[in-house]
């Protein structure tokens, strides 16, 4: 591609990024960490059960 075609590219992809990036929320609800202590939260359900030992152990 030509460098002028790279550089209009460029500048699009940047303004459409900038307009619609959605900020990140944090949320402070005590009442969503587990019961036990733990090194590991995976509130999100995403690591297998040897994901999150083996990351416990590591830590």
């Amino acid at each position: 591609m030509h460098p002028k075609i790279n550089y209009f590219l460029g500048i699009i992809l940047s303004l459409v990024i900038l307009i619609f990036n959605q900020p990140s929320l944090a949320i402070n609800n005590p009442n969503l960490l587990p019961e036990e202590k733990t090194p590991v939260i995976d509130l999100a359900k995403t690591l297998s059960p040897d994901q999150k030992t083996s990351l416990e152990k590591k830590s």
